[in-house]
């Protein structure tokens, strides 16, 4: 679990790397799906708890749950299942922030 704070993107990438990296994860794909989570943390956070960018040092409540696991097809092929789940409600970015941000789940490694 982490909090839905501005900080927790990074921890999520950091365990996310480690994590991958004891599941001899290919280092090729390793930055992708760092990306991906930290995209999909940073949306929680943003759009299910509506936290402003600027309030990096206050706390905020809610909580952000982020799982994975290693998945293998019938003929030997592995994946990641990854799910970020939160409990706000969808709010959209306040201000022009642009970022590039992605839909969760568009076509992922």
């Amino acid at each position: 679990m982490l909090a839905a704070d501005w900080i927790s993107p990074s921890v999520a990438r950091s365990r996310f790397r480690d994590w991958l990296g004891a599941h001899r994860w290919p280092e090729d794909e390793v930055d992708d799906l760092v990306l991906a989570v930290s995209e999909a943390v940073s949306n929680s956070i943003e759009h299910g708890y509506g936290v402003p960018v600027d309030s990096a040092l206050l706390p905020h409540p809610g909580q952000i749950e982020v799982t994975a696991s290693v998945k293998q097809s019938a003929v030997g092929a592995r994946h990641i299942e990854l799910t970020v789940r939160d409990a706000g409600t969808w709010r959209e970015p306040g201000g022009n922030r642009g970022g590039g941000r992605f839909p969760a789940g568009s076509g992922l490694t």
